[in-house]
């Protein structure tokens, strides 16, 4: 599922993405999308019948009402598919099976239901929570691992080149977001110690906040926010937005 080129099809939290109104008379294929944002009743990514293949796809944060938070087949194929983070109500957290469907080679975790909460120190999506949204369902993710001290130029850099849990849409935090990493340092850090990560160390870190000639660090001994010349060098930490 490294995409050099990710074709993402969303659905705003909305709309379900493919909905199959009827079974296909010749094998229709789907191949190589990510899917996410989709809602519905049931299948909140994609509603698939029979004649219908869908694989090598990435099936990510959409939502349910009853049935199939991600996708639903009704005598429909699923190859070699991620279904990660959807939510549903009833049945089939990632996927609903019904009658007839084949799924093969697929990852199928993280799934959760409607009513299911997040709470800061879950692990999920190759990182752990440290701040939450339940109106809007969303939370934020820190790597498990850091990077060693490098100079804020080449932070971005190593963002780019993280992708733990298959994702590769993690960025560099702000200083915000890591000042609420602070708040709940002690309760990540246990985290990271009984899952192998590195511990967030009590030193600086980079933020994505440009100060011209300097940017800004959170420093994690005091919280204290500031700004250093960009040569300096401090450690990085990789974040992410989640739907849950």
């Amino acid at each position: 599922w490294e995409f050099a080129h990710i074709t993402s099809l969303y659905g705003s939290g909305t709309n379900r993405i493919f909905t199959q109104q009827s079974p296909f008379t010749a094998a229709t294929l789907i191949d190589g999308f990510s899917i996410t944002q989709g809602k519905a009743d049931n299948g909140g990514g994609a509603y698939l019948r029979a004649g219908a293949i869908i694989q090598n796809c990435i099936i990510i944060g959409n939502e349910a009402s009853e049935n199939g938070g991600g996708v639903y087949l009704l005598g429909a194929t699923m190859n070699a598919c991620l279904v990660s983070n959807n939510i549903y109500s009833s049945k089939g957290g990632g996927v609903y099976a019904d009658t007839g469907s084949l799924i093969k080679g697929c990852i199928i975790s993280g799934n959760a239901t409607v009513k299911g909460e997040v709470a800061v120190g879950d692990l999920l999506g190759g990182g752990i929570v440290y701040y939450t949204n339940s109106t809007a369902r969303t939370a934020y993710i820190v790597s498990l691992d850091s990077s060693d001290e490098i100079a804020w130029s080449n932070a971005a850099a190593w963002i780019t080149g993280y992708n733990s849990g298959t994702f590769t849409d993690w960025t560099l935090p702000t200083s915000t977001q890591l000042q609420q990493m602070y708040i709940v340092k002690a309760l990540l850090d246990n985290v990271l110690n009984n899952t192998g990560g590195i511990a967030l160390a009590e030193n600086s870190y980079w933020t994505a906040n440009d100060e011209g000639a300097k940017a800004k660090i959170v420093m994690f001994d005091t919280g204290y926010a500031g700004i250093l010349d960009k040569t300096a060098n401090n450690k990085v930490r990789a974040v992410r937005e989640i739907v849950y």
